[in-house]
C-alpha cells in the first residue's frame, strides 16, 4: 500500500471496504476463508463474517509469507488466492479458476498479455507451502522466484475477462476502478 499511501483494504468499495466485500463474495463460495494480514487488530472491527483472520507466521516476507501462512492453516488440497487491491473480481471468475485447478500442479496462474505469470489471482497446492518456506529460509521471497520453482499450469484468459483483474496501486487507479464498476458492473453493490 505504499503507493496509495494508506492501506488497500480499507478503501471503501459501495458501503463496505474492498476486503469486506471480497470476503464476503469467497466465504459464500468456499468452506473455508481466510484474511491473511500483518497486524490483526486493524481488521478486527470489520465485517468479515465467519471468515478467520490470521496474521502472517513470517513477518516482512510479503505475499508468499502470507500465501504460506494460509496454506499452512487450510484443511483443503488447494487454496484459491486473492488480493485485496483486485475489487472487480466476480463469482463467475472464481468458478472459472477454481474449474480450470488440477491436483498435478503447485499453482495455477494467469497468463497475461506479455506471456508473464501473474500470481494473483491463483489457486495453489497445499503442498506447495513446503517449497515456499525453502524459499523464505533462504531470503528468497519473490513470488516470480516461486512461480519458476513451481509446476505451474497457466490459465490464458479471453481479452474481455482480464478487466477483472485491473488492481490498484494508487489513488488514480482506485478512482479508475471506481469508475469501471459503475460503468461495466452496473454500480457499486453495498
Amino acid at each position: 500500500s505504499s503507493r496509495m499511501g494508506r492501506d488497500k483494504a480499507f478503501l471503501k468499495f459501495g458501503e463496505k471496504t474492498i476486503v469486506e466485500n471480497l470476503t464476503s463474495l469467497l466465504i459464500s463460495l468456499f468452506e473455508e476463508t481466510f484474511v491473511i494480514v500483518r497486524e490483526k487488530t486493524k481488521f478486527e472491527s470489520l465485517n468479515l463474517g465467519p471468515a478467520k483472520i490470521y496474521e502472517d507466521f513470517i513477518t516482512g516476507r510479503g505475499p508468499l509469507a502470507g500465501i504460506y501462512t494460509a496454506l499452512s492453516y487450510s484443511k483443503n488440497p488447494a487454496c484459491a488466492v486473492f488480493t485485496c487491491d483486485m475489487p472487480l473480481i466476480d463469482s463467475s471468475f472464481v468458478g472459472e479458476l477454481v474449474e480450470f485447478w488440477e491436483e498435478d500442479f503447485d499453482v495455477l496462474a494467469i497468463e497475461n498479455g506479455e506471456g508473464r505469470l501473474e500470481p494473483f489471482p491463483g489457486v495453489y497446492s497445499r503442498s506447495s507451502r513446503h517449497l515456499m518456506r525453502l524459499l523464505l529460509d533462504r531470503n528468497e521471497a519473490s513470488m516470480h522466484r516461486f512461480l519458476e520453482a513451481s509446476v505451474v499450469k497457466k490459465l490464458i484468459l479471453q481479452e474481455k475477462r482480464i478487466r477483472i483483474l485491473t488492481n490498484m496501486n494508487t489513488i488514480e487507479d482506485y478512482d479508475t476502478v471506481l469508475k469501471e464498476k459503475e460503468e461495466h458492473f452496473g454500480g457499486i453493490g453495498a
